[in-house]
């Protein structure tokens, strides 16, 4: 899924509830890239010099197009966000 997405659900009005994983870092680009390119340099995560991307509030995209996200940090928080976010 894709910001591209979030327009067409909002334009058309679309009931949605997308769960998105954080890791922190962008693993799926790097598993793919390093064997192809031996570098790691175009997702901006080098596992040898320990950098990670910034964490982004990935929740938040969704105020601009008049939706709304919910972080989820703990385990315990998931039935109560997932229930408000469907009753949203």
């Amino acid at each position: 899924m894709n910001l591209a997405e979030v327009d067409t659900i909002k334009r058309h009005n679309l009931p949605c509830l997308a769960v998105i994983g954080n890791d922190g870092g962008w693993t799926q680009i790097l598993r793919e890239q390093v064997p192809r390119f031996q570098s790691s340099v175009a997702c901006l995560l080098d596992i040898c010099m320990n950098l990670v991307l910034q964490h982004n509030d990935y929740h938040t995209v969704t105020d601009g197009y008049g939706g709304r996200g919910f972080c989820i940090k703990e385990k315990a928080e998931i039935s109560t966000e997932i229930k408000e976010a469907m009753e949203w």
